[in-house]
């Protein structure tokens, strides 16, 4: 049991190495996949809520960009334990808005940036992330009286995604992707309050991927922390979560309703 602790902060320690480097290197990369709670400790049968689907609305507000969408996650309980489990998120997304984008017209033999212009925006694309589960505090006992207490759970993992964009410049559609990898770590605190669970969270996420567009390649480098809170009843959640970028005014706005089967 004293290994299972010392294995969550070594991968809590990774995600956070990852999350201190402050560079933005431009591109376009962005991720939308919901924190991965879990709330499987709160089930009286091992073998019941083994998975947990999460349909989501989402909004975008950036400085260029405006988008909104929706997208649907699946959390599958690999296995679980009483200190607490490791799980697989999966699952994809849609969104359609408007850019900013700059109009590019040939003068003199060259292409100068002659306008901005709000053009359309489709962004698609999928996500899968591994997460190690660890209950920090509370009990860790089984039976009944387990899903009447208080819990902390810290959770740490790696998320990884490919996007796909397309873009109305007028003259046709324009499409280009980007790929990224993300380490991750946060809190989760259930609280139990008669039949309903009441369980705030907070997660931080890093970011390194590549943009590709006519053969050309851009790194970028975010960060990005979110919070929110779930309410749980008899396996059915309503949830509102909130993702700001570290250092821009960009935010996500996201309500889900997720079910266990």
């Amino acid at each position: 049991m004293k290994v299972l602790p010392v294995l969550f902060v070594l991968v809590l320690g990774v995600g956070v190495l990852g999350a201190q480097s402050p560079e933005r290197s431009g591109g376009e990369g962005f991720s939308i996949t919901p924190p991965p709670r879990g709330y499987g400790s709160y089930s009286r049968d091992p073998a019941a809520n083994r998975h947990r689907a999460e349909l989501s609305w989402h909004y975008l507000e950036t400085d260029l960009y405006t988008l909104q969408g929706g997208s649907l996650y699946i959390t599958s309980r690999l296995f679980r334990r009483s200190w607490g489990g490791f799980s697989l998120q999966y699952g994809g997304f849609y969104l359609q808005g408007e850019e900013t984008a700059a109009i590019m017209t040939k003068t003199n033999g060259s292409w100068v940036s002659d306008q901005d212009e709000e053009t359309d925006l489709r962004v698609s694309g999928f996500g899968v992330a591994p997460t190690l589960e660890v209950v920090l505090w509370g009990s860790t006992e089984a039976g009944p009286e387990r899903s009447r207490r208080a819990q902390l759970l810290g959770f740490a993992g790696f998320d990884g995604g490919h996007q796909f964009f397309s873009q109305d410049l007028g003259e046709g559609w324009e499409n280009y992707y980007s790929r990224y990898a993300a380490p991750l770590a946060g809190v989760q605190l259930h609280i139990p309050l008669g039949g309903l669970l009441i369980s705030p969270f907070g997660m931080y996420k890093h970011l390194y991927g590549q943009s590709l567009y006519n053969g050309t390649t851009h790194d970028f480098d975010i960060a990005l922390a979110s919070g929110g809170v779930d309410l749980l009843w008899r396996g059915i959640s309503v949830s509102g979560i909130v993702q700001a970028l570290d250092d821009r005014s960009d935010k996500t706005y996201t309500l889900s309703v997720g079910f266990s089967f």
